[in-house]
This record gives structure tokens, C-alpha cells and sequence, in this order.
């Protein structure tokens, strides 16, 4: 299945696997590519200094229907918002609703939230 709307993660949580010498997300997004295709905004393992720096042009990507799916640094997630705010005027989140155990929409707009 192919979708046009992206999920923005700024951050994925990771650890590092001693064993493989890789980095393994912390969190299971599985339930939230019903809502678009998981698009991170830095690789994994990225450090956050660099992933602050680069907030400006990673938003260039994201276009007004997708959404942002704040985890990670809420530092770097304002950053994001308050930069897609400024440009699109509003902005769409994906949070976890840990009653439902599923991912739930909302809309920030530079008034408040919808």
C-alpha cells in the first residue's frame, strides 16, 4: 500500500545493541503507519546537537497534510512545531492514547489546539 501522507518522527529513541553494534528504536511505531509512512527526520543514532541543527532544513520535507509523531527530545519536537507553525500556520500530530492503545490525531494551529 502506497501513501502520500508522511509520519514525521524528529527523533527516534534508540539504544545501542552491544552485540550487533547497532542502534534499536525503543519504541514500536507499528500502529502508526496506518496513518502514512514512518519518515524519521535524522537516522538513528544521530546526536541530538546535530539533530537541532538540522530541524530547518529537515521541515522542508514535510508537507501540510502529514504528520509529526512526537517522541524523542520534546526540545527538538517544539523546535519542529513551532517551525511548521510559523509556515503553514498549523500543524498535525499524531499521539498515543494509552485508554485506547492506539495513535489519535490532533491539530495545532497558532491559536491553540483544535
Amino acid at each position: 500500500m502506497i501513501f502520500e501522507t508522511k509520519i514525521w518522527v524528529p527523533q527516534l529513541p534508540v539504544r545501542f545493541d552491544i552485540a550487533t553494534q547497532t542502534y534499536s528504536p525503543t519504541f514500536n511505531l507499528n500502529k502508526a503507519d496506518s496513518y502514512g509512512k514512518i519518515s524519521l527526520m535524522a537516522p538513528l543514532g544521530t546526536p541530538r546537537g546535530e539533530i537541532a541543527s538540522n530541524v530547518p532544513s529537515a521541515i522542508s520535507k514535510v508537507d501540510p497534510e502529514d504528520y509529526i509523531l512526537c517522541i524523542g527530545d520534546m526540545a527538538i519536537c517544539a523546535t519542529v512545531i513551532a517551525l511548521i507553525l510559523i509556515r503553514d500556520g498549523t500543524a498535525n500530530l499524531l499521539r498515543w492514547n494509552r485508554i485506547k492503545s492506539d495513535y489519535e490525531t490532533e491539530i495545532v494551529t497558532t491559536k491553540g489546539i483544535e
